[in-house]
C-alpha cells in the first residue's frame, strides 16, 4: 500500500501547490530587471522550466517509480504555451492533473489527482507519512470539489 501524506500544516490544496510551484519557479531574467527597477525586491512573476519540473517530479517521493523522464517530458511540452515553453501556475496545475492521469490511468480524473497530492505530492513537503486512510483523501478530494476541480 502506497504512503499517505496529509496536507502540510495551515495549508489548503491551493495553497499548497502554489507553494510547491513557487519553491521550483523562476522569474524570467527580463522580468528580474523591471520588477527590480519597480519593487526593488519582489518577484511576482514566477515560470517553471522544463527542468525545474523534472527536478520537483525527482524529488517527490516515488514519483519516478510510476513515470519515465520522457513521460514527464511529454507532459511538460504539451501544457507549455508555445510561445514561452515555460508553466504559469495554471498551466503547472494542468501539468500536474496530466501527471495524475499518467500515474493513475483507471481512476477518475478528480480521484487521480487527489491520489497524487496525498500519495506523491505532499511528501516534497518533507514530512512523514501517515497511516493510509480515507479521511486524508476525503478532505483533499472535497476540496478540490468546493473549487470545481480547479484550485
Amino acid at each position: 500500500m502506497p504512503n499517505f501524506y496529509d496536507l502540510p500544516p495551515q495549508h489548503s490544496v491551493g495553497s499548497s501547490l502554489y507553494t510547491v510551484f513557487t519553491h521550483y519557479s523562476t522569474p524570467w531574467k527580463s522580468e528580474i530587471v523591471a520588477v527590480k527597477e519597480v519593487n526593488n525586491d519582489n518577484l511576482t512573476d514566477l515560470s517553471m522550466t522544463s527542468m525545474s519540473f523534472i527536478k520537483m517530479c525527482k524529488d517527490i517521493p516515488e514519483l519516478m517509480d510510476v513515470l519515465r523522464r520522457q513521460d514527464i517530458d511529454l507532459i511538460f511540452i504539451k501544457c507549455a504555451p508555445i510561445s514561452s515553453r515555460r508553466l504559469g501556475f495554471e498551466h503547472f496545475l494542468e501539468a500536474l492533473k496530466l501527471v495524475a492521469l499518467a500515474v493513475y490511468p483507471e481512476e477518475d480524473p478528480s480521484n487521480a489527482f487527489a491520489k497524487l497530492l496525498v500519495e506523491h505530492i505532499y511528501g516534497a513537503f518533507d514530512h512523514h507519512p501517515i497511516d493510509p486512510n480515507a479521511e486524508v483523501f476525503e478532505k483533499v478530494l472535497n476540496e478540490l470539489a468546493s473549487t470545481g476541480g480547479g484550485v
